[in-house]
């Protein structure tokens, strides 16, 4: 599970078919079982978080996305959750496409 709070890096160049100079990805995200509400964000591993989710969500709720990321200097993302009392929620991010 992602804990509300606590970033997660996911290295996604260079793996499951994913040249390592790859600079960008098209995903599918879904969030499972949340315990409460908030919204999770994806971003390039080696900045800072954007002001905007890239999903948001309510307690209990399945929800995708589809979003097209760009990714850090070492071909990965950041992923950080923020729920309302601290709880946690389960993230599937299915990479679809990429883009040198």
């Amino acid at each position: 599970p992602l804990f509300s709070g606590i970033t997660r890096s996911i290295q996604v160049a260079g793996g499951c078919g994913i040249p390592p100079t790859a600079r960008a990805v098209s995903v599918n995200v879904t969030i499972v079982g949340p315990t409460g509400p908030g919204y999770l964000v994806l971003y390039p591993g080696d900045e800072t978080p954007p002001l905007t989710s890239t999903a948001n969500f309510q307690a209990g709720q399945t929800r995708a996305n589809n979003a097209f990321l760009k990714l850090g200097g070492a071909g990965s993302l950041a992923a950080g959750a923020a729920i309302s009392g601290g709880g946690q929620v389960h993230v599937i991010v299915d990479v679809n496409g990429y883009f040198q």
